[in-house]
């Protein structure tokens, strides 16, 4: 664990990135507020780019219901640290308060789609209703998810646009992600993962026994731009 202080302005993203390069392993940056956590992930994303860098601004209560799209950063945070060895996670000091579930659940949770794989489809949207995605006529926001014949359209909440599958029976044909307003397919995918929300409601009566550094690889540095604020709480 590495304690910083007295580092002003932009020049601790210039050093947390320099870290991050030199030792190639995940960062977890603990800010004192809101606002220090979104202008360090901004300084870092311009350094690291911006899939390398998240933001975990962490819910106020861990079962609160949010609106569709608001808990996308967080679960994309969570995932970046369960799947990115040099993953790097900007957090206020609250989110080292959350209670979150074990990261073991959160991997049983993910759906994973594989272009010329099997997949059950009829299973498969059963799956999707049991984890909270709410079927619809088109995908509109984080959660969707329609049926027509064998396409199933799915706007995971760790993306920033929804995907679409083909199936022939219960193989998948085709994966490409889509724009939900235009339907105009974006890019091919040779598989995806259909994450859904893991703060939602309906996770209420779930085990949250883990905290955000249990994410972490054993490797991780946890940076606190206040320590003594930080330990208080």
């Amino acid at each position: 664990m590495l304690f910083r202080s007295g580092v002003p302005g932009s020049l601790a993203a210039l050093v947390v990135a320099g870290i991050r390069d030199r030792r190639a392993c995940q960062v977890l940056f603990v800010t004192s507020d809101d606002a220090s956590a979104e202008r360090m992930r901004d300084d870092l994303s311009l350094l690291l780019g911006m899939e390398a860098v998240h933001l975990f601004a962490a819910p106020s209560s861990a079962g609160h219901m949010r609106g569709a799209d608001a808990g996308v950063p967080d679960v994309q945070a969570l995932r970046s640290l369960l799947e990115a060895p040099a993953a790097v996670v900007v957090t206020p000091r609250r989110g080292m308060t959350i209670a979150l579930p074990p990261s073991s659940v959160v991997s049983e949770k993910v759906i994973h789609l594989v272009k010329g794989e099997q997949t059950d489809f009829t299973l498969l949207l059963r799956v999707l209703g049991e984890s909270g995605f709410e079927q619809k006529d088109f995908v509109e926001t984080h959660g969707d998810f329609s049926v027509r014949g064998g396409i199933l359209d799915v706007f995971t909440f760790a993306g920033d646009n929804p995907i679409r599958a083909e199936f022939a029976g219960d193989e998948i044909e085709s994966i490409r992600e889509f724009d939900p307003v235009s339907q105009r397919s974006i890019r091919e995918l040779s598989g995806t993962t259909i994450v859904p929300d893991l703060f939602a409601s309906r996770s209420e009566g779930e085990l949250r026994t883990s905290s955000l550094l249990e994410y972490l690889r054993d490797d991780a540095l946890v940076i606190l731009e206040e320590p003594d604020l930080i330990t208080r709480e």
